[in-house]
């Protein structure tokens, strides 16, 4: 049962990590910019509404994931985890043939 458990604590390291650096890369962006320019940038950019309903939408699953992974260390802590067996062999097979739905 301690295999879930990390799995799920790496998952949510990953996206922690990868959310930071996308921040980080942000604000280098950002500072390059203005630096490059001698501090004040005449070019600009606008975020469509697009990328913001898409970037909203990737911040509501980031909470979404978080919430699934706490309930299923929940699950598997309290003993009441079962693994649907048919669901998983499925899952391997497609992932082991690169994605090919069955």
């Amino acid at each position: 049962m301690k295999i879930e458990e990390r799995i799920g604590a790496e998952a949510a390291a990953r996206q922690s990590a990868a959310m930071s650096e996308t921040q980080r890369s942000r604000q280098a962006s950002s500072s390059e910019g203005a630096e490059a320019s001698g501090g004040a940038s005449p070019d600009s950019a606008r975020i469509s509404g697009l990328a913001g309903r898409i970037r909203g939408r990737l911040e509501a699953m980031a909470g979404d994931h978080a919430a699934r992974v706490e309930r299923l260390s929940a699950e598997v802590q309290s003993g009441r985890y079962r693994v649907n067996v048919e669901e998983l062999s499925r899952a391997l097979t497609t992932e082991a043939l690169g994605g090919a739905e069955l």
